[in-house]
């Protein structure tokens, strides 16, 4: 809440004279966040009634539906900053990587409650390797897979880690989940190093001012503000 608030006063200094300016209120954008600051704390409080054992209930139709809608997300999202990665519902504008990133943790979570014998087996090598590791990491695949099509590198390496974290939480073989690390880690290099969007974020992060009125805009910025 403290984090909301501080949040919320950043936002007011930082876009007050536009907010005057463009709408003619100063409090245009804090009003904003308050409003959808208190919808989510609302939301929130409904949210921690729900038991586990509905979340576990509907944690596959939700996990399942999260992939729809990043397929929908490639044939009828909007294409914004050079990427298609929303879907515009009426007024609302709702991106489906974010819902994923939710639906992923439950699914993972499922899974384990139902497997964690079989996955933290330490008897059993080769139970662990395909129950602790190779099924958890082809969970994760997916998604990925599906947010590499939309170019959000950012949004892969954040899927990445969450399914990650919440495989070493589980108990399982860490070991085995450090051959995973490194592939993955190569697997983002070369993505990030042989894709031309990312190659030019690297580009502009090397040299802002080459790029002072596209990419390099907001890293200039933020150097003149240090």
């Amino acid at each position: 809440l403290l984090l909301a608030v501080l949040g919320t006063v950043a936002i007011y200094s930082a876009g007050f004279a536009y907010a005057d300016f463009r709408y003619d209120d100063p409090l245009y954008f804090a009003k904003r966040q308050t409003l959808w600051l208190i919808i989510g704390i609302f939301v929130m409080a409904l949210s921690s009634l729900i038991s586990l054992e509905t979340i576990k209930k509907y944690s596959l139709p939700a996990f399942l539906v999260s992939l729809v809608l990043l397929l929908l997300t490639l044939v009828i999202g909007f294409v914004g900053n050079g990427a298609q990665r929303w879907i515009a519902i009426g007024p609302l504008t709702i991106q489906p990587s974010e819902i994923t990133k939710l639906t992923l943790i439950i699914i993972l979570a499922r899974y384990f409650d139902k497997f964690q014998s079989k996955a933290c087996n330490i008897l059993d090598k080769k139970a662990t390797f395909i129950y602790g590791t190779l099924i958890p990491f082809a969970i994760i695949l997916i998604p990925i897979l599906l947010v590499m099509l939309q170019k959000h590198l950012s949004c892969i390496i954040i899927l990445g880690l969450i399914g990650l974290s919440t495989i070493f939480l589980s108990g399982t073989n860490t070991k085995y989940i450090r051959y995973f690390c490194i592939a993955a880690v190569i697997a983002v290099a070369c993505l990030a190093l042989f894709t031309d969007y990312t190659k030019e974020r690297i580009m502009v992060w090397r040299d802002p001012e080459g790029y002072k009125l596209t990419g390099g805009w907001q890293t200039l910025q933020g150097l003149m503000a240090i």
